[in-house]
C-alpha cells in the first residue's frame, strides 16, 4: 500500500500484537515499522517516523523509559507516542505514562476504529505543533536575514547574506543571483552542507537569461514579485549550471527580485525535494520539503527584502559615483610642471560613503616663481563638506597669489571658517618652495605633518597650530632646506589612520613604506594606497608627493 497517511513505528514483544495491531494501522493506510524490543523501538525512532505505538511491557527497559527518552532528544521529541496496554491499567500506571511524555493512553481490548481514531487525532495535533515551531523558526530566520541583506554595502555581501539565510530559513541548497543594472553581477549558492559560500562574479546577461525564462514559466510578466515552482531543467544555462541549486529533474520554489523600474534583476532559488499540503504530519522534516501553503509566502517576503536591499544598494553606487565626480571636479585638474620639481597626487575616495567628502590638494606657481603646495580635510562627508572644500582650496589660492605666507594663509582661511562656516573645522598645511628650490617655508594648522626624505633617512616635520575653525593665534612658521634628492609626502588621516591604534605607529608606518618605495613619484602613490589604504579606517584620502629633480 502507497504511503499516504505516514509510517508509524508500532513496538510489542508479542506476534499477536505485531498481527492484529499492525493488521488494522496497514488497513487504515499507515505505513507501519515494527520493534519487539525498547532498544530497538530506539534505534527506529530516528528514521522517518510519524508517531510511536507502544507498549509499556517490554523484555529490556519499559516503555515508560523508551517515551521518557524519545521526548527528551530534540531530534525525537516530536514524534506523538501512544502507549498501548493489557496489563498497565490503573489509574497510576496512566498517569505515569502520560507524566513520562506520552501523548495518549489506551487500555487493551481496544477496538480497531478507537485506535485508528486516536493514532490520527495525534497526528493532526503532532502536525500543527510542528507546523508552527517550524514557521517560528523561519520566521526568525527572516528576520535576521532581512537586517544582514539590508547592512550589506557590496552586492557579493549581500548576496552572501540572503543565500545563506534562505539557506537557514528553508534548510535545503540555495541559491540567489542577481546583478546592478548592466555593471555588477554574481551570484551565491549555498551547498547541502549549508556552509556558506563565496560569491561568484559573472555577466549580466546571465543574470537576464534567468529571469527571462523565470517569467516564462512563472507566466506573468508584470507583478511585482513573482513567487512559484518552476521545473529545473526548464531553466536551461549551458554555460553555468553550476548555479542551480538541487538536482536535475527536480523542481526549484523561485522568487523573482523585481527592481522600481519593472525590470527584473536576479532571483532566488531554493531546491525542494517534494511537498506536504495534504496534512500528512513528519516527524522530522527532510531538507528541502517544501510546505506549498507557507514556504512560497516567506520566500515571496524573502524576496520583497532582498529586492528592496538590491534597489537601495544600486541607488547607493549611483550616489556614490556621481559624489566621486562632483569631489574629483573640485580639485585640480592637472599638477604644474615646474622646472626642477616633479609632483605625483591621488584622490581616493570612501566606499563607505556616499556624500563627497572635503580631502583635498593644490600645486600651483606663484608670480614671482616660487610653488604653493597645499593639502587638507574638511570635517564630514556631505555636499556642505564639498562646498566648503571648495571655497577653502580657491580662498588659499588668492590668499597665496596675493603674496601671504603660509602661516598668512592659514590664518585667513580660520577667519573664514570661524565667520562663514562656524559649524565646521578642517585641517591643512602650506608649504612655499622659494624660486631657487633650495628652501621651504611651511605652517600646519592641525594636519599631518610633512615627510621629508633625503639622503635614505625619513623626518617628520613636526611644528603644528590649532585646527581651522577655531579662534587662536595663528599657526607657527618654519623653514627647512630642500635638498637635491629631497621627496615630500602630504597625506590626509584617511592613508594611516586606523580604529584604535595610536597616530604614532601610522605615522611610522607611512615613513617605512615610503623609504621602501623606491623615488618613482607615480609608483610611489600606488604603493602606498595599495599598502595601507586597504587596512584603515574607511575614509577618503588626498595624497600629494613632490620631489625636487635639478
Amino acid at each position: 500500500m502507497t504511503d499516504t497517511l505516514g509510517r508509524i513505528l508500532l513496538v510489542d514483544d508479542t506476534e499477536s500484537g505485531h498481527s492484529e495491531l499492525g493488521g488494522w494501522l496497514r488497513t487504515a493506510g499507515y505505513r507501519v515499522v515494527e520493534a519487539a524490543t525498547g532498544a530497538e523501538a530506539l534505534s527506529l525512532a530516528d528514521s522517518d517516523v510519524d508517531a510511536v505505538v507502544l507498549d509499556v511491557n517490554l523484555p529490556d527497559i519499559s516503555g515508560f523509559e523508551v517515551c521518557r527518552i524519545l521526548k527528551e532528544s530534540p531530534k525525537t521529541a516530536a514524534i506523538p507516542v501512544l502507549h498501548l496496554t493489557a496489563t498497565a491499567v490503573e489509574v497510576a500506571d496512566r498517569t505515569r505514562g502520560l507524566t513520562s511524555g506520552a501523548d495518549g493512553y489506551l487500555v487493551e481490548p481496544v477496538e480497531p476504529e478507537e485506535l485508528i481514531a486516536t493514532v490520527a487525532g495525534l497526528l493532526r495535533y503532532s502536525a500543527a505543533r510542528r507546523k508552527a515551531e517550524r514557521l517560528a523558526r523561519q520566521l526568525g530566520a527572516l528576520t535576521s536575514t532581512t537586517l544582514s541583506v539590508n547592512r550589506a554595502d557590496t552586492l557579493g555581501g549581500l548576496l552572501a547574506a540572503a543565500a545563506d539565510g534562505a539557506a537557514e530559513i528553508f534548510g535545503t541548497e540555495v541559491t540567489i543571483v542577481a546583478a546592478i543594472e548592466a555593471v555588477q553581477a554574481a551570484y551565491v549558492r549555498v551547498a547541502a552542507d549549508g556552509l556558506p559560500a563565496e560569491p561568484e562574479v559573472i555577466s549580466p546577461e546571465v543574470v537576464d537569461a534567468i529571469a527571462q525564462t523565470l517569467t516564462a514559466a512563472l507566466g506573468s510578466a508584470g507583478a511585482v514579485i513573482d513567487t512559484g515552482v518552476v521545473h529545473r531543467d526548464e531553466l536551461r544555462l549551458a554555460a553555468v549550471p553550476q548555479i542551480l541549486p538541487g538536482a536535475p529533474g527536480s523542481d526549484l520554489l523561485v522568487s523573482t527580485l523585481q527592481a522600481r523600474s519593472g525590470s527584473i534583476v536576479g532571483a532566488v532559488l531554493v531546491a525542494t525535494v517534494g511537498s506536504r499540503s495534504d496534512g500528512r504530519a513528519a516527524a522530522v522534516e527532510p531538507a528541502g520539503y517544501l510546505d506549498r501553503d507557507g514556504d512560497p509566502l516567506l520566500l515571496r517576503q524573502l524576496g520583497q527584502s532582498v529586492a528592496v536591499a538590491l534597489e537601495n544598494l544600486r541607488l547607493f553606487h549611483e550616489e556614490h559615483r556621481i559624489a566621486l565626480t562632483l569631489q574629483k571636479s573640485l580639485l585640480p585638474e592637472r599638477l604644474p610642471t615646474v622646472p626642477g620639481l616633479e609632483f605625483a597626487a591621488r584622490y581616493n575616495a570612501s566606499s563607505e560613503h556616499a556624500s563627497v567628502g572635503g580631502d583635498f590638494f593644490d600645486a600651483f606657481v606663484l608670480p614671482d616663481d616660487s610653488v604653493c603646495v597645499a593639502i587638507g580635510d574638511v570635517q564630514g562627508h556631505s555636499l556642505q563638506a564639498a562646498t566648503t572644500m571648495a571655497e577653502l582650496r580657491y580662498s588659499l589660492r588668492a590668499y597665496a597669489m596675493e603674496g601671504q605666507t603660509p602661516a598668512g594663509i592659514l590664518s585667513r582661511l580660520n577667519d573664514l571658517l570661524v565667520r562663514g562656516h562656524p559649524e565646521k573645522t578642517a585641517t591643512a598645511v602650506v608649504l612655499r618652495i622659494d624660486p631657487d628650490r633650495k628652501t621651504v617655508t611651511f605652517a600646519n594648522a592641525g594636519h599631518l605633518p610633512p615627510l621629508l626624505v633625503s639622503e635614505g633617512a625619513a623626518t617628520f616635520l613636526e611644528t603644528s597650530g590649532l585646527l581651522l575653525g577655531l579662534p587662536g593665534p595663528p599657526p607657527p612658521t618654519a623653514s627647512f632646506a630642500l635638498p637635491d634628492d629631497a621627496l615630500i609626502v602630504l597625506a590626509t588621516d584617511g592613508l594611516i589612520e586606523r580604529r584604535r591604534e595610536s597616530l604614532d605607529v601610522g605615522l611610522e608606518r607611512l615613513a617605512d613604506a615610503v623609504l621602501t618605495s623606491g623615488t618613482d613619484l607615480e609608483v610611489l602613490c600606488d604603493r602606498l594606497l595599495a599598502g595601507l589604504a586597504r587596512t584603515t579606517v574607511d575614509d577618503d584620502i588626498a595624497l600629494l608627493a613632490l620631489a625636487r629633480r635639478p
